[in-house]
């Protein structure tokens, strides 16, 4: 066994230093990862609408928190980098989504509904045109 522990403080160093630059990394590949469906929401306007606004919504918020934490608490360079890269590639594809549903179609009408909330039913017409009470 080592004098400076399992593996040696000189190999640990090495490994961390590593790890901390694999971390880093992470950041940058998960971001090449959302370019096709980046692509998809520019190119594609069924893509944006079929594209779940909630979720995104959700992981832009939850990216801003990591961000928050890792600025605040952590303050490890590599953490705070790859925290923001996912949190621009995020809050990227809630904006391309947004975009695309509200952007004007190829036909020249215009644009889809960005967010749909639910209405409740409207009551129908009775018998001679009236709506029931």
């Amino acid at each position: 066994m080592s004098p400076h522990g399992v593996g040696g403080v000189e190999e640990s160093m090495g490994l961390l230093e590593v790890l901390a630059w694999a971390y880093g990394a992470t950041g940058f590949i998960s971001l090449a990862g959302y370019i096709p469906q980046f692509r998809a929401y520019i190119t594609n306007r069924r893509a944006c609408e079929d594209a779940p606004v909630a979720t995104w919504a959700l992981w832009s918020f939850q990216s801003m928190i990591v961000v928050t934490y890792a600025g605040v608490l952590n303050g490890d360079a590599m953490f705070i980098l790859s925290g923001c890269l996912g949190g621009a590639a995020n809050t990227l594809g809630l904006l391309l989504i947004v975009w695309g549903r509200a952007r004007r179609g190829k036909d020249g009408k215009s644009g889809g509904v960005v967010v749909a909330f639910p209405t409740p039913p409207r009551p129908r017409p009775a018998k001679g045109g009236r709506v029931a009470a």
